[in-house]
């Protein structure tokens, strides 16, 4: 059995680690904690730490099997909810998306 690739993203407005964990036989991974960058002095969102799990992912040729969140986020939002989770998983669909996060 061979060893996960585990490949880190450090995040540094947030201080906030996230990771893509690979299986490199199948090449299915997960994607946990991912971070959608807040910009207080704006009040703005970028996306540009996710697109960069992103790009990692299609560099690898991988197929993304989970979107993980470990815990709650008071400092950050979230990358899960855009652009990832529409990136990777196509078939949800945005009611869908927002049920599951009101319920």
């Amino acid at each position: 059995m061979s060893k996960p690739i585990v490949k880190s993203f450090f995040e540094t407005n947030t201080n906030t680690w996230s990771f893509v964990v690979e299986d490199e036989a199948t090449k299915k991974c997960a994607i946990i904690d991912s971070v959608m960058i807040y910009k207080a002095n704006s009040a703005t969102t970028s996306s540009e730490f996710a697109d960069s799990i992103i790009k990692y992912v299609k560099e690898r040729g991988l197929t993304v099997e989970w979107i993980l969140e470990t815990h709650a986020h008071a400092d950050h939002i979230s990358g899960i909810l855009q652009p990832i989770i529409y990136k990777f998983l196509k078939f949800v669909s945005l009611q869908t998306t927002k049920n599951y996060l009101l319920s």
